[in-house]
């Protein structure tokens, strides 16, 4: 059977929350065959996800860091994707297999799915899941996400506390992504909920640097952008 695969130059790729253990196989054989890598910089210019796979890549690859339009409102940021896609672009034009690392997963809140979304338009593109941080976070707590007839509920620490409070009401589990300087926020909101107590902050899962703390023992520090809360509510 034909590896349909085959003729897909460019890639959306999933490298995971940041432990280079934890990367897919299928992730570093595209990794290993492009050559050209591009991947999202902070304002310092560095690169969780280019650190991971660092090891990994072809040493002759070209590199094209793009920074990601965080500090822009919703509606220009689509403009500043599609000049990354436009740049990227023409690597393929000139027959180049392209590689777009995403910390954990390129379809869960990844930025790289609003590129990969400009480029699909006019090229093939391909997307290879990553272990996401909502998952390499429960098995570091040793918590389950879900069991029997459970459900499970992911939102992002930027909806305002109504929107969350009506999203948490009847989950079992939740997950709050970018938790951040929105901490205060996901504190009140949670304290209304049995269960509180139990939830924990979780920052940089994956990292050397990573660590947890019960939330309500938090202090005032703001985590980093790379933080989450796993709730799990307290069952009758």
């Amino acid at each position: 059977m034909a590896d349909i695969s085959s003729n897909i130059l460019i890639w959306g790729v999933g490298v995971g929350p940041g432990d280079p253990e934890l990367l897919t196989l299928k992730g570093l054989r595209i990794i290993g065959e492009c050559q050209v890598v591009a991947y999202p910089v902070d304002e310092q210019a560095k690169s969780y996800a280019c650190q991971t796979v660092r090891s990994y890549l072809n040493p002759t690859s070209l590199h094209y860091p793009f920074s990601l339009p965080l500090h822009l409102p919703m509606d220009q940021r689509q403009k500043h994707y599609r000049k990354i896609a436009e740049a990227i672009g023409k690597y393929a034009d000139e027959g180049k297999k392209i590689a777009i690392l995403c910390e954990g997963d390129p379809l869960l809140y990844g930025s790289s799915q609003y590129i990969l979304s400009e480029l699909s338009d006019k090229y093939r593109v391909g997307v290879i899941p990553g272990i996401s941080s909502i998952t390499a976070a429960a098995a570091a707590a040793h918590i389950p996400l879900l069991s029997g007839q459970e459900s499970l509920v992911v939102i992002p620490a930027t909806i305002d506390e109504g929107e969350m409070t009506r999203q948490l009401q009847f989950c079992h589990t939740a997950v709050i992504l970018k938790v951040g300087k929105h901490i205060q926020k996901v504190k009140k909101v949670l304290s209304t909920f049995p269960g509180y107590k139990q939830a924990l902050l979780m920052e940089n899962i994956g990292h050397p640097n990573g660590y947890s703390r019960l939330l309500h023992q938090a202090d005032d520090r703001v985590p980093s952008y790379f933080s989450l809360v796993l709730w799990r509510r307290l069952l009758s």
